[in-house]
């Protein structure tokens, strides 16, 4: 009888071991999509940090480009602001690149 206890508590251990075998699979899987999810998503908010950049040098640049030739010194002046605005965005763009 004490034989029997031993093999069958020798039977339920080998099957935590293998329960737990499966437990850290699982666990090691989770943890690799998640790590490659984060990746994904910095990438797409690279992306979208970038268009959004795009979308303001082109703005920025446009207003800039009507105001060119304006003799009015508030013009001159937000002309100037552009401009430095224009360099803080290049800035960002070549400082993501380093």
């Amino acid at each position: 009888m004490i034989h029997f206890g031993k093999e069958k508590l020798k039977k339920a251990s080998i099957e935590n071991e293998k329960l737990n075998a499966e437990i850290e699979e699982i666990y090691t899987k989770i943890k690799k999509e998640k790590a490659e999810t984060r990746k994904i998503n910095a990438v797409a908010d690279k992306i979208n940090l970038e268009n959004q950049l795009r979308a303001i040098r082109i703005s920025l640049g446009s207003a800039k480009a009507l105001m060119i030739g304006s003799e009015d010194n508030e013009d001159i002046l937000f002309i100037k602001r552009i401009d430095a605005f224009l360099d803080v965005i290049n800035e960002i763009k070549y400082s993501d690149e380093a």
